[in-house]
């Protein structure tokens, strides 16, 4: 009876360890994948798992703590598992298109280029002189940038007295020079 119980137990703690294995390499690949980072394989204790993938990560959505915590995973985006790639090919998770260099814009933060200021320049004084009157959101409506983007280049148009204003905070007016 005792060996039985023996084996009973080296079965549930041989399962519990690479059970945590598991959980632990599916929380690694997640953290790796939201941080742009080269999902690598740990070596397991074991040698094998015993259970896929996407098993383990859902264990660990199930599991997760922080920010979202309770919410359910996506649908739709799996992790790929590290093992599936050839070992000198880069992983999809190793090199992510960002959002923003996709658009053909700049990362937050990113400081924007002479060339990028002086042609939005332009095109402002442009926008301006085809429809005077208009306030800074309809021009950055009109150019496609934001109404902080276009804060540069209306200083040096009015600087430069290509361009007048007219009015107060959100009601100021452009309108080119005489």
């Amino acid at each position: 009876m005792s060996s039985t119980k023996d084996k009973i137990r080296a079965l549930v703690e041989n399962f519990v360890g690479s059970l945590d294995h598991m959980i632990r390499q599916a929380a690694l690949e997640a953290a790796q994948e939201s941080l742009g980072l080269r999902a690598t394989e740990a070596p397991s204790a074991s040698g094998t798992t015993g259970a896929t993938p996407k098993a383990a990560a859902s264990t660990t959505a199930g599991r997760a703590k922080g920010k979202g915590a309770g919410r359910p995973a996506k649908a739709g985006k799996p992790s790929a598992p590290a093992a599936s790639a050839p070992a000198g090919s880069p992983s999809p998770a190793s090199a992510p298109a960002p959002k923003a260099a996709a658009k053909g814009r700049r990362k937050k933060g990113e400081k924007r280029t002479p060339k990028e200021i002086a042609k939005l320049t332009e095109d402002l004084l442009a926008a301006v002189t085809a429809k005077p009157g208009l306030r800074m959101e309809h021009l950055g409506k009109a150019l496609g940038a934001s109404t902080a983007e276009l804060q540069i280049p209306v200083a040096r148009l009015v600087e430069a007295k290509k361009i007048t204003r007219k009015g107060e905070k959100r009601a100021t007016t452009y309108f080119p020079a005489k």
